[in-house]
């Protein structure tokens, strides 16, 4: 049995990792204060926290730093904590993966990325003399999507980063270790087809490389509404990708672990859009173990123990996934077709938070927790699991009622209550 010191985000990173990895023994910390964990780490109890691990180690060693739900909210604090522990660190520099403008300056110098500029707090982005539309506008510490918004004209972007810095100075209050700033960045709008690598990465060498396309995204707004895995693309395109996220991995100095590769292609070329220091979030861990057989979580955990993974020779599912998102305020009265889609082979509900009475649902702007619900279908077969996808994604239908969002501010802070008291009843918030 290994000691592994775990970062986490909520109580059912606990329960997954005492059923998952029963061999081992995990020490929780988290900024939340879930019952379990060893402690909370903040700015104000973070020195306090660090001697507290390291009486841990010294009591028995931790083998290793791994990860729960929200990883991206504990890169750099796991990286402070590594250095004092002499814990192997997955980054040279932890920023270069965190703040989205440096990130940008360092893939810049190695592979094809949008054009970006930093707008500071009191800078006002539509003055910008040389602005081509469409652009994006997202925030420089953001993760998950949050608050990147695409402007069609000056008008868009000036209402979406009013709106999106007061968003962002809400999520920064929560999380201020990953959230230091509100600047946000301007970028250019890269076209073509939108892809994801999971790279897993040793001694800053790739050893497993999983590539995957996106569906079609709703504008204007980023919130992901799904994925097929393995990628559809030519195995050409595939290693045009595969060789963006190799160097854009090189080029912000990683060295060890998952990195999660954002690239889309235009016109053959690969334009990295992002790099994040850990693995896939939502439903890419299912979707790996059914595409692959392979759990990122235990290639991490055994890799820290010295068994390294080798890339599977073969693909064994192809699996579609399907995040059902809402927007703005929405009444969910019924999800139809749900029966139908449980007695379909190779179909897998991975999230639910419908549970089958009315509730009220907040998505872009007002909140980007967006899912409904996420399921996938798989088969070995690529062509009937797009046919099976096709099918269930015509017949499982959400009625809803969506309200005016001319003065949201009202109907959110009193749906966000009922939100909240039915999260509390059926075991998740809105």
């Amino acid at each position: 049995m290994a000691k592994f010191l775990s970062f986490i985000h909520a109580a059912q990173d606990i329960d997954d990792f005492r059923a998952d990895f029963p061999e081992h023994e995990f020490v929780h910390v988290s900024e939340n204060a879930i019952p379990g964990t060893k402690a909370v780490v903040s700015g104000s109890t973070f020195a306090g926290t660090v001697e507290a691990l390291l009486r841990e180690h010294s009591m028995r060693p931790f083998a290793g730093i791994v990860f729960g739900s929200e990883p991206e909210l504990y890169v750099k604090a796991a990286d402070r904590v590594a250095r004092v522990l002499g814990l192997r660190r997955f980054q040279s520099d932890p920023e270069l993966v965190r703040d989205k403008y440096a990130m940008r300056l360092a893939l810049s110098e190695k592979v094809e990325c949008p054009r970006t500029r930093l707008v500071g707090e009191v800078q006002v982005a539509a003055s910008f003399s040389d602005l081509q539309f469409p652009c994006v506008l997202k925030p420089r510490h953001g993760f998950g999507s949050i608050c990147v918004f695409k402007a069609s004209n000056r008008g868009e972007l000036a209402a979406a980063q009013k709106g999106m810095q007061a968003a962002m100075a809400l999520v920064a209050r929560r999380h201020p270790l990953a959230i230091p700033t509100n600047d946000m960045l301007l970028e250019d709008f890269v076209g073509g087809t939108e892809h994801t690598v999971e790279l897993f990465v040793a001694d800053g060498t790739p050893l497993l490389e999983f590539v995957s396309d996106k569906l079609t995204m709703k504008p204007p707004y980023f919130v992901e509404s799904g994925d097929v895995m393995p990628s559809r693309l030519s195995a050409g395109e595939v290693e045009r990708v595969k060789q963006a996220a190799r160097l854009a991995a090189l080029a912000v100095g990683f060295e060890w672990g998952w990195a999660h590769v954002e690239i889309k292609l235009e016109h053959g070329v690969a334009h990295v859009i992002e790099i994040a220091g850990r693995a896939g979030g939502g439903y890419t861990r299912a979707m790996l173990q059914r595409a692959y057989q392979l759990d990122p979580r235990r290639v991490l955990i055994e890799a820290h123990l010295g068994s390294l993974p080798v890339q599977p020779a073969r693909t064994v599912n192809t699996v579609i996934g399907r995040n059902v998102v809402c927007e703005g305020i929405e009444l969910v009265a019924t999800i139809q077709g749900l029966a139908t889609a449980g007695r379909t082979e190779g179909f897998q509900m991975v999230r639910n938070r419908f549970s089958g009475w009315p509730r009220i649902f907040l998505g872009p702007p007002l909140s980007f927790g967006s899912t409904t619900m996420s399921y996938f279908v798989f088969d070995p077969s690529p062509e009937k699991a797009a046919e099976n996808f096709q099918r269930l994604d015509a017949q499982i239908r959400v009625r809803r009622l969506r309200f005016p969002m001319k003065n949201p501010a009202p109907l959110a802070i009193l749906f966000g209550l009922i939100a909240k008291f039915r999260g509390r009843q059926n075991g998740g918030g809105a």
